[in-house]
């Protein structure tokens, strides 16, 4: 019943063009998605879910991506932002809707890369993503993720905010 409301949700701020996400700038500028086709995906923030992000479609198959807003506090910003990119790269890599190990790794490094690239990502952030990815997910995913990091080191700024 939940997955229909929030559904139904997506296909009336899909028709009016809204979303949850675009109330704050600085987060629109962040939480910014296409899919392989250059869609907008659309992003709404819910509290209810399970897992800090899921990835759903319209009755037009249009892809949502909804955050767990209780996450925040949780896992902090860095992780939940990695979380929305992790799903966006689903869309971007074409992974069909049944997924396997692969595309879940292919998944995180391609999220650690395109944050590295938006200057979202330096070590403290990188640190706190996989400390939540080993606490969440397990450490042979962690291990994987902390591999991905190392590769984009030269894009991390050593120190500072991002």
């Amino acid at each position: 019943m939940f997955i229909r409301t929030l559904i139904a949700a997506a296909a009336v701020a899909t028709a009016v063009g809204a979303s949850s996400a675009s109330a704050n700038p600085q987060l629109r500028k962040i939480l910014n998605c296409s899919d392989s086709q250059g869609r907008r995906v659309m992003t709404l923030i819910n509290t209810s879910i399970g897992p800090a992000a899921i990835l759903i479609r319209t009755h037009r198959r249009h892809p949502v991506i909804v955050l767990n807003g209780k996450m925040l506090k949780k896992v902090g910003m860095p992780t939940l932002v990695f979380a929305f990119y992790r799903k966006c790269a689903h869309l971007w890599l074409r992974h069909p809707d049944k997924r396997n190990i692969r595309h879940e790794a292919q998944a995180d490094c391609w999220a650690i890369q395109h944050m590295a690239r938006r200057k979202l990502l330096n070590v403290a952030t990188a640190n706190q993503i996989i400390k939540s990815v080993y606490r969440y997910t397990g450490q042979a995913r962690g291990k994987y993720v902390l591999s991905c990091a190392r590769k984009v080191a030269r894009h991390i700024p050593r120190g500072g905010r991002s």
